[in-house]
Formats: structure tokens, C-alpha cells, sequence
């Protein structure tokens, strides 16, 4: 995939729950986050079909020898910043962006745009994704995933 971070999963409690019941039925399978909140662009589609391709050539589903980019891997705690009220997420920084401890990475509102609550990095970290949604429902947790009240999801960075 022609991405610029990989985070290799080992850990079966960091491994997304679908994909776990996908191997324990026997189904390889391979998660991948590049398409932001479900409304990717041209060029998100074109990194997931051309990673599939590679994959599958990898394994010799498919002819040819598969595209080889650089990519750095990701290894570090993580962490995710989540709104215990409802409100309107204003964020201060987008994925790929690097924080530094203490820093401001958003705040909800209400609808009048009063300040609710403010948001800051408990460590420096990678910005692997954050909700770009204002809407926040901080009461709504589907199959008790906490997809409507996740604001900020960071990776720690070694200190330098």
C-alpha cells in the first residue's frame, strides 16, 4: 500500500474485532484506514485497489511483482481522545500533524458556539486520525463502539 506510515498489529486486543473473527473463520484478511470518515477521494480508492493488487501478487494470486513503496513502521502506544458530552468538534490539527505535549488539538462547542470543553495532547504524538464530523453524540455507542463520541486518535512518540 502506498502509504507513508504501516502499523503492524500483534497484539490480539489491538487487532479490530472483525478482523479477528475473519481468521478465526479461516478468511485472510487485511484492514486498512486511508479514506477519512468514509468520504475518500480518487486518490484514497486508488491506494486501496492498488494495495490489493500488490498483495495479491505478493502471494501469487495475481501476476507480477508487486509495487514495493517506502514506508515507515509505526510502533508506540496509543491513545484516543473522546468527548464525554455532546456537542460540535471544532479540531485544530489533521492527520499526519505531530504534537507536542499539552497541545491544543480542538474544542466542543454547543450550537451557539459556547466553548464546552477544550482538548490537549497528553503526550507528543502522531495524529493517525481524528473525527471530522461536527456532530458529536457523545450518548450514541453502536455495538458499543465509541464511533460518535471519538474525537482524536494518537500514537505516542518516543521522547527526543
Amino acid at each position: 500500500f502506498d502509504v507513508k506510515y504501516v502499523e503492524p498489529r500483534h497484539d490480539a486486543s489491538s487487532i479490530p474485532p472483525f478482523c479477528l473473527a475473519l481468521i478465526d473463520a479461516g478468511i485472510a484478511n487485511i484492514w486498512v484506514e486511508c479514506g477519512k470518515n468514509g468520504v475518500p477521494t480518487d486518490s484514497d480508492t486508488a491506494t486501496h485497489f492498488d494495495g490489493y493488487i500488490a498483495a495479491m501478487q505478493t502471494i501469487g494470486m495475481l501476476e507480477g511483482q508487486p509495487a514495493r513503496p517506502r514506508q515507515e513502521t509505526l510502533r508506540g502506544r496509543r491513545s484516543q481522545i473522546n468527548a464525554e458530552i455532546s456537542g460540535v468538534w471544532h479540531p485544530a490539527i489533521k492527520e499526519g500533524d505531530i504534537v507536542e505535549k499539552g497541545q491544543y488539538l480542538g474544542r466542543l462547542t454547543d450550537y451557539f458556539g459556547n466553548t464546552l470543553q477544550e482538548y490537549h495532547s497528553p503526550a507528543r504524538s502522531l495524529v493517525l486520525y481524528y473525527w471530522s464530523s461536527p456532530a458529536i453524540n457523545a450518548n450514541r455507542r453502536p455495538h458499543g463502539y465509541d464511533w460518535h463520541n471519538g474525537l482524536v486518535s494518537l500514537l505516542e512518540l518516543e521522547e527526543q
